[in-house]
């Protein structure tokens, strides 16, 4: 049964065939596939590799696991699914604020409440 893996941490100028070729060392590749970015033309540094079986899967792993890629060192792992990743956490509506303020709100003037203003000799000490 064939084994695919995921292989992070690749340089952005990686192919499919080098991705290829990096595996073929270690056993049979059925495919290799490199995920592109939309936005530039170049990859996001991350690709998936099916390999012909469980054995060859494992020997993958302990062959280039951590070893350096250019600059980089990579990551391989056995891949899953889309849906047993973690879920992303629930956003919450935005809310009206409780308190609006009237001069924002309803254009109303904003004024000073003449009781609460400062009077001299009130409050701190004044020498």
């Amino acid at each position: 049964m064939p084994e695919k893996l995921f292989v992070g941490g690749l340089p952005f100028d990686f192919s499919d065939d080098q991705l290829k070729d990096l595996f073929a060392k270690a056993g049979t590749v059925l495919a290799a596939a490199m995920v592109p970015d939309p936005k530039n033309n170049r990859t996001r540094g991350f690709g998936f590799v099916t390999l012909s079986g469980k054995q060859d899967a494992e020997t993958a792993v302990k062959m280039l696991n951590g070893t350096k890629v250019g600059e980089k060192k990579i990551y391989i792992a056995e891949a899953r699914e889309k849906s047993l990743r973690k879920a992303p956490p629930p956003r919450r509506p935005p809310q009206a604020p409780r308190f609006p303020h009237p001069s924002i709100d309803e254009r109303k003037p904003s004024f000073r409440d003449p009781r609460r203003e400062r009077k001299p000799g009130r409050g701190k000490r004044s020498r």
